[in-house]
């Protein structure tokens, strides 16, 4: 007869997964990447321009495909607002492996001014050179609008109010000026 002992430490802790395969850890990530409709993207800037990744989520945000945006590296540049394309081009004087958070607006291809926060990181290789910058982009449209609303609704009151809070006296019809 054999004799077992048993340990009184509990259950056995859990067993690591094995780890995924790339190739399934890469679906993986695009598919929650794409659940969040957020678009991640990275921009090749040496030895040429252009994405390398760009979520399909793309469309919904901008409404060009992630195929046209592969296709003309240059759509990015003329896409952003003109007013925030010198803040979009200031990453490019940031150092390397920093998290930039940008607010940037652009034109999308109903002709609406979509705005977005952008977080992104700007890497560089050994000699300082640019190579990429790797981002996710969320649009903030309907939160924007909903803030610049409010902010006209305060202002409008302020103006009802005489600017600065306190109501004015009811006016009577009957009242006339000399």
């Amino acid at each position: 007869m054999q004799h077992v002992q048993h340990s009184q430490a509990g259950p056995l802790p859990p067993q690591p997964s094995p780890a995924p395969d790339t190739a399934r850890g890469a679906d993986l990530l695009r598919e929650i990447v794409e659940h969040t409709g957020e678009v991640a993207y990275r921009y090749r800037l040496w030895p040429t321009c252009g994405y390398d990744y760009v979520s399909d989520s793309v469309v919904h945000v901008l409404g060009y495909t992630a195929s046209e945006m592969y296709a003309e590296p240059a759509l990015t540049a003329q896409l952003v607002y003109p007013d925030d394309a010198q803040l979009m081009q200031s990453v490019l004087d940031a150092p390397g492996g920093q998290e930039l958070e940008l607010s940037l607006r652009w034109l999308s291809r109903n002709g609406r001014i979509v705005s977005t926060e952008v977080r992104c990181v700007l890497i560089r290789d050994a000699s300082g050179r640019p190579l990429y910058v790797d981002g996710v982009l969320r649009n903030v449209t309907a939160r924007e609008d909903d803030r610049q609303r409010l902010q006209f609704m305060q202002r409008r009151r302020g103006t009802r109010n005489g600017g600065n809070g306190t109501r004015l006296p009811a006016c009577s019809s009957s009242t006339t000026t000399s």
